[in-house]
């Protein structure tokens, strides 16, 4: 009798389904460039199908490269050709001529900008006019579209809009509130906010402590001011009314906008994939999105902030926003790959399990339980999840924090 390998049956049907899943994103990506060159007065040039790149029906259109920017593609369902394709734009909230300047300008300036910054004074700007005159020949703004393809149909809503009602739907209380998070990033930031008083140059804000968190990390103190109550991670929460007319506003007070930063889309350019440049698996975004929110205020809207400070975050909120990220984070990720649906909810376990024991060891430290229970527990943690901060081993932290109490009882 003879027997057939498993892997010459299997590796066929692999490649059968690549091919399958690379004809779908051809068919998509035609759909992306009818819906761009649908509108060309938005448009500096009409794209070409090599500006749009897909792996799995998620992806990024490069729209200008000049000006660098660029949308997301989020694909609800990959496996069907007529599934929901969002489109939505990255990184717009920074063109407003008050607060952009162009790589061209920034670059002639770079060495009087960092001179400025090391004498603590005000660094140049580009002329305000000059930015105008170039954002709107970018056709740049902080309000461009967002463009959802159901059917093959392309329907176009503005990102204001969008992400104010995204952000209602999605992130509301049941108080009828929104919570909002920054991650502050100078030492003296937490204090200013404590005493009234809002700091210079903050502008961004987050509806995840998550996205903030990654900010607060390059605090290398970041743990020890959590377990003292003063973490560098700040929460803000105002009526969803006063939230809307801050968006809504002549003047506007809040921009709502996406990001991912540049490691992150260097991961797709190398490796096809958004990734997480921390641990390298999916990146979460905001959860349901691939992408963060970020919130940018202008002055007034930053001196408003301070009438919504709740303080400094705690050990259970931080850990159960970022449980809530990786819930929902996961969700969208088996069905865009349900193919991968166990070893992703695996992977979610994981996490959630790790989170579970930080949250354990971090509480243990601050209630000053016995040394052999911290390390107990220590023992059974694997990843760092809330513990990955920049310049500082949280293992030995914990080691010589023990070590230190068992000298003064000794």
């Amino acid at each position: 009798m003879r027997f057939i390998s498993l892997s010459l049956i299997l590796f066929p049907l692999f490649l059968g389904l690549n091919s399958f899943a690379k004809d779908l994103d051809e068919a998509r990506a035609q759909k992306i460039l009818e819906a761009f060159n649908a509108q060309p007065e938005k448009l500096v040039n009409l794209l070409e199908l090599s500006a749009i790149h897909l792996h799995g029906g998620v992806g990024r259109v490069d729209v200008n490269e000049e000006s660098k920017f660029s949308y997301y593609i989020q694909t609800e369902n990959p496996g069907d050709i007529q599934s929901k394709i969002l489109l939505i734009p990255m990184a717009t909230s920074r063109y407003t001529p008050s607060y952009y300047q162009t790589d061209q300008w920034w670059n002639e300036h770079k060495s009087e900008i960092d001179q400025a910054k090391q004498n603590g004074t005000l660094p140049p700007r580009q002329d305000q006019d000059e930015v105008k005159g170039w954002l709107r020949d970018m056709k740049l703004s902080t309000n461009p579209d967002v463009i959802l393809i159901d059917h093959g149909k392309a329907k176009r809503q503005t990102l204001q809009d969008y992400l104010l009602n995204y952000l209602v739907t999605n992130y509301a209380t049941p108080k009828k509130t929104i919570r909002l998070y920054r991650g502050a990033e100078r030492e003296d930031e937490t204090a200013s906010w404590a005493q009234g008083e809002r700091p210079k140059g903050v502008r961004y804000w987050t509806p995840t402590a998550n996205y903030a968190w990654r900010y607060a990390r390059k605090n290398s103190t970041f743990i020890a001011q959590l377990l003292g109550g003063q973490a560098p991670l700040l929460v803000f929460e105002m009526p969803i009314e006063k939230f809307k007319a801050m968006v809504k506003a002549k003047r506007q007070q809040l921009t709502l906008g996406t990001e991912l930063t540049k490691s992150v889309h260097d991961y797709f350019d190398s490796e096809g994939r958004f990734l997480d440049p921390l641990n390298q698996q999916d990146y979460l975004g905001d959860g349901k999105l691939g992408v963060e929110i970020e919130i940018r205020s202008n002055s007034s809207g930053a001196d408003a902030m301070l009438g919504f400070y709740k303080g400094t975050i705690t050990i259970d909120q931080l850990a159960q926003d970022k449980e809530q990220v990786i819930r929902r984070a996961t969700e969208r990720l088996i069905r865009q790959k349900p193919q991968d649906k166990k070893s992703l909810q695996k992977l979610e376990t994981t996490r959630l399990q790790n989170i579970a024991l930080e949250v354990k060891v971090l509480k243990a430290l601050k209630n000053k339980a016995k040394p052999e229970v911290v390390r107990s527990l220590m023992a059974q943690l694997h990843s760092d999840e809330l513990t990955n901060i920049i310049g500082f081993n949280f293992a030995d932290y914990v080691e010589q924090t023990l070590s230190d109490r068992e000298q003064e009882q000794n």
